[in-house]
């Protein structure tokens, strides 16, 4: 039986027949109410979405649906697309023919969102891209003077030791040649590495003149050190190269230099301007399932699954969002597959689930998508697909495009294979495509059979970009099979192992590495005092307790003693082509064997 969404149709349909209804939504209905409708419902419903714009003022929810199968789907051959943006009405303005404008009061928005933070960050579209915030430098980073802060850094922050000349206070000096121009602008900020270069903030100017800038501290954890990276950006009058924009974000004013060949009518224009959580929300949810939709433009997130069973995604497009654009929360036996995912301000997908206190597996399976262009609004620790818990399956994706992280792990019984990594962490420092650290009780860890290319870092980084970072304490890993090429950097080999052991890095292909592996090991007295009080993690809280029967049963390695063969690892069997060095810091606690070195040119 095929329906329309009425709801009198809706319920005399299903009160009649037992067999999967199909609901037909066009652009013209109410797609959230329809939503609403099927998700009480007891019986196997489709919704079928037809071609055109779904653009909705409040998000959609599919809670408690615990009977019957509820699919979501576009109808086949048509591509629906639900969106959280509206299309600015924009001026052109009467001086200059590449600049426009738009009263966004005018086309109805009262929220103009955020130029810092994480969340309700605000943003322009054209034809699919990020706009810039207009910036300066245009194309790079700029380094402070003096920092001029008044309070000293002086207490621990997680395992980050105090450091002189290190200051709570984001006051520095500045040399931007229009800087006494930025005094007179209310809505400006930095994105800067205020400490570190693994950890990045934006940050609210709060003044700005005489040679010294004032920001706001709030974000920056780590506090201030003498010649940080950032750029200044949303300043109006460094507005000067095609893409750029300002927004005031109290009066609500756009101002927009248009890109190179803008074609007003013709090209599609969009504001992000739902700013809920999620477009979409399924929780408590079983047996949900996503197929051929298209969700763009919100500020925060696109899709979350909490507390859910059974539930999927597959064949969907996911562009434009300002935070993680698909959440998965609590759930078991998730799948997303065959998934675009692109331009998100954070991560791509954001996952936690199974227990690892049972070791009962979440049963996530993230195949055969596609990640690029992540971590645009944050650059580092943003990952394209994070996962945390125990049991997942990573495998024949396309992750690139991203300034620092492409998986983050953290937990057990996790298989990452027959994926491609390339174009990755490019800025920030001490990177890993595939970064996990912290615990040795982290187990059941496979990376195999994938393919890593163009991995090498930002140039003039203290300690570099690795394709695969292990660190502190990781242990037990089988890297396998794996083809680096043109990996690692500064101090990072394509794979760096930091303080673990008993990691196996077998049967990999080295290709144009500037190294192989690298390793930068602990002293004894370090491992010793990180386990001396039972504790067998360094920087991540665990309830799992060392020598836990279950972990000693399912992992047997753990049965030795934890302060046995520290930092010995082995490097086996793997070809090595063409590579700068072939392992760094090597110190003759790893098994080295069967690796055949050899030139391209031979």
């Amino acid at each position: 039986m095929r329906i329309t969404v009425s709801v009198f149709c809706f319920f005399l349909a299903l009160a009649s027949c037992s067999r999967t209804e199909q609901v037909h939504v066009y652009p013209a209905d109410d797609l959230c109410e329809a939503v609403s409708l099927a998700a009480a419902s007891a019986h196997d419903v489709e919704i079928v979405l037809h071609e055109g714009e779904y653009r909705i003022g409040k998000g959609m929810a599919v809670r408690g649906h615990r009977e019957g199968r509820l699919t979501i789907k576009a109808a086949p051959g048509e591509r629906p697309v639900i969106r959280g943006d509206i299309a600015p009405t924009l001026h052109q303005d009467p001086g200059n023919e590449k600049i426009y404008h738009a009263d966004l009061i005018a086309d109805g928005i009262s929220d103009f969102g955020c130029v810092t933070g994480k969340y309700n960050r605000f943003e322009l579209y054209c034809n699919g891209l990020r706009q810039i915030p207009s910036r300066w430098p245009d194309d790079h980073y700029a380094r402070a003077g003096k920092v001029l802060g008044k309070t000293g850094r002086t207490e621990v922050v997680g395992i980050i030791a105090p450091e002189a000349g290190v200051f709570s206070e984001g006051v520095f000096e500045c040399d931007a040649p229009r800087l006494d121009q930025w005094k007179n602008e209310r809505c400006g900020a930095i994105h800067a590495f205020p400490r570190f270069n693994w950890n990045d903030s934006p940050l609210k100017i709060l003044s700005a003149g005489n040679g010294i800038v004032h920001v706001d501290s709030t974000d920056a954890r780590y506090g201030f050190k003498n010649g940080f990276r950032y750029y200044a950006y949303n300043l109006l009058c460094e507005m000067d190269r095609p893409g750029e924009y300002h927004i005031d974000t109290e009066t609500g004013h756009l101002t927009w230099m248009v890109p190179s060949g803008f074609a007003p009518g013709q090209d599609e224009v969009s504001i992000p301007v739902f700013n809920g959580p999620y477009l979409m929300e399924i929780c408590g949810s079983d047996d949900v399932h996503l197929e051929g939709l298209e969700f763009r433009g919100a500020r925060n997130g696109a899709v979350l699954f909490s507390g859910s069973g059974n539930v999927s995604m597959e064949k969907c497009r996911v562009s434009g969002f300002g935070t993680d654009a698909v959440v998965i929360d609590d759930c078991k036996d998730v799948r997303v597959e065959r998934c675009l995912i692109e331009h998100c301000g954070l991560g791509g997908i954001l996952s936690k689930g199974g227990d690892r206190n049972s070791l009962e597996p979440a049963g996530y399976v993230f195949e055969g998508n596609v990640v690029r262009h992540f971590s645009e609004l944050r650059y580092t620790y943003h990952s394209g697909i994070r996962f945390t818990g125990c049991g997942a399956k990573i495998a024949g994706n396309e992750l690139y495009d991203c300034p620092s992280v492409a998986i983050g792990i953290g937990g057990n019984d996790i298989t990452i294979e027959k994926n491609h990594f390339h174009d990755l962490a490019c800025d920030g420092d001490d990177q890993g495509a595939l970064d996990i650290y912290g615990n040795y009780y982290f187990r059941g860890i496979v990376v195999r059979d994938n393919l890593w290319e163009n991995i090498t870092g930002e140039k003039g980084a203290v300690y570099g970009a690795a394709a695969i970072r292990l660190d502190d304490m990781i242990s037990g890993m089988e890297i396998h099979g794996n083809h680096f090429r043109n990996c690692g950097g500064g101090k990072f080999g394509a794979v760096q192992i930091h303080g673990g052991k008993d990691n196996l890095v077998e049967e990999n292909i080295f290709e144009n590495c500037a190294t192989a592996v690298s390793f930068s090991p602990w002293d004894e007295e370090k491992w010793i005092e990180r386990t001396a009080d039972g504790k067998h993690w360094v920087s991540t809280a665990d309830s799992v307790k060392t020598g836990d029967p279950l972990y000693l049963e399912r992992y047997p390695a753990l049965r030795k003693d934890i302060n046995e063969g520290i930092n010995r690892n082995y490097i086996l069997n793997n070809t090595i082509s063409d590579c700068g060095r072939l392992f760094f810091r090597e110190n003759g606690n790893n098994v080295v064997e069967g690796n055949i070195i050899k030139s391209l040119e031979l």
